[in-house]
């Protein structure tokens, strides 16, 4: 189901935008209480859109960025691995 999405200081804004960035619907996303009051009547009023969007969400999420795990674990491993060549590096520099 599309959620409208306040973006704003909380984690659970940031974590909405996040999301719906990373899915290509941040057309979900308001940037003012009046755009996220607009969005959720207009969305609430438009069934036909409303559905368009829910039944895209599935397939948007399954190929999106959110869903490249072993791209992120990669990427997170050679993270540690830099990590340690410095802490490692610097260790050497203390003896």
């Amino acid at each position: 189901m599309p959620v409208i999405t306040l973006a704003g200081k909380s984690h659970r804004s940031r974590v909405g935008v996040s999301i719906l960035t990373g899915v290509g619907s941040t057309e979900l996303i308001a940037s003012t209480f009046e755009e996220y009051i607009k969005g959720a009547v207009t969305l609430g009023a438009h069934v036909t859109r409303r559905c368009q969007i829910s039944s895209a969400l599935r397939d948007q999420m399954m190929n999106s960025q959110l869903m490249k795990v072993a791209g992120f674990v990669d990427e997170l491993e050679a993270a540690y691995q830099q990590i340690w060549r410095v802490v490692c590096s610097a260790e050497g520099k203390l003896r």
